[in-house]
Parts: C-alpha cells; structure tokens; sequence
C-alpha cells in the first residue's frame, strides 16, 4: 500500500466514524482528496450493499472476488463500530449482559410525547446515559402513532435514504441512525437545524427525531436488542 493510500485509509476510519470499509486489499480504490473521501462518506448508504453500490456508481465495477472482499471489511468496521459503543453503554451499565429467566422483550424504548422525552430499559432497569433523550415526534396531521411496536424484522440500519424527500428536493436526502417502528415511520438522528430548532416538541412528519448526541447509541442497542426490543409509545 502506498504512503498516500494509507494517510487515506487512516483519515477515513478516524475522521469519518465508518462511513464506509477501507478496502485496503483492493486495487481499484483510488487515491481520493480529503473533500472526496467526505462527499463520498455523506453520500454513502448503510454499510453493505448500498456503500457498495456507491462505491461502484463512483469509481467501476468490481468483480466478484473483490465485492466479496468490500462487504467482508465493510461488516468487519461496522462491527468494530457496534463493538465500540456497546463497551461504553457497558461501563455504564456493568449488570446488562446477565440475562433474566424471562420471556418478555429484554430492550424497551418508551417514547413519551407528552414531555417529548425517549428513555431506554434493559431487563426493567433504565440505561444509564439514555434516559430522557431529547426527541421530536409528529405534528397535527401526521402524529406519531401510538402503540407497542417490537423491533423483531424491522429496519435497523446507520443511513438509508429518504425517498419522500429526495424527490421533493431533487438532493439525496438520509436518515441517519434509522431505526424503523411502523412502516414509514423511524427514529432518526435529528438534523442539525432540527437539533438547534425544534427538538423537545412535536415537529416531524410521523418519525421520531433523536438528540444528536444520543442517537448512535440508541442506535446500537437496538442493533444489538433488535430480536428481544420493544417500542412503546404514548
């Protein structure tokens, strides 16, 4: 690997946060300027066959060895990411990993929309550090329902592009930190005009917009928790 290319590689996994493999074992990546290697992190899908195919749009066709290769160091950073945030939730909260002798959902986000506040319950405990989030839920028309919703083959996944509003404004337009409740409706990191403006009070169009600074770890617990996680909200 040349100098330059391993400035890059280092630059993308320390400045970017996962946006997207290094593909360090690859021959097609190409030399990138720090402001490609950020256009092409904001532009980036969920890890996997998203960042692939962006990857692809952007600089030609892999072959198959090499795709194998991309979405093999692709999940490995992410998981390293997940592994990452979990140990911090875990310092937190050192009793989370002893399972109950329970069959009810482990992981519970309770979002109340009254006092617009998400909190976090493991195994009946509240989560320390993800207690009473700052969030934004739907306004007049398009309320956030109501309900217990469980995570189990839902959507959970770091970007996904939104449709509604990638046509409306004619940009690529992402939620970022999606984790789906009810078909079109997600938790998402807020944007930062959102964070500033109007998070703490009704302001979406149905989804649940979290505090910047708490949505990646919201994020992973209902990653790791998807398969015993419920969403209540009232």
């Amino acid at each position: 690997m040349s100098v330059s290319r391993l400035i890059k590689v280092i630059f993308i996994n320390l400045f970017l946060a996962g946006s997207f493999a290094s593909a360090s074992s690859l021959n097609v990546d190409p030399v990138m300027s720090d402001e490609e290697a950020i256009a092409l992190h904001q532009d980036l899908g969920d890890y996997g066959s998203q960042a692939l195919q962006e990857y692809e749009n952007r600089y030609g066709k892999l072959n198959d060895a090499q795709r194998a290769q991309f979405l093999k160091e692709e999940a490995e950073l992410q998981s390293q990411i997940l592994d990452q945030e979990m140990s911090e939730i875990r310092a937190d909260n050192p009793t989370m990993d002893v399972i109950p002798a329970s069959s009810k959902a482990r992981l519970e986000l309770r979002v109340s929309k009254s006092k617009q506040r998400l909190s976090l319950y493991l195994d009946g405990k509240p989560v320390n550090g993800l207690t009473d989030i700052k969030i934004s839920t739907g306004k007049s028309s398009r309320m956030t329902p109501n309900g217990k919703f469980s995570l189990k083959g839902k959507e959970i996944v770091k970007k996904r592009i939104n449709r509604t509003f990638t046509r409306k404004l004619g940009r690529k337009i992402y939620l970022e930190d999606a984790i789906q409740i009810q078909g079109g409706v997600f938790f998402h990191k807020a944007s930062t005009a959102a964070q500033k403006n109007t998070l703490g009070k009704p302001a979406s169009h149905g989804c649940v917009r979290m505090d910047r600074n708490k949505s990646s770890k919201v994020f992973s617990m209902a990653k790791k928790y998807k398969g015993s996680a419920v969403v209540i909200i009232l």
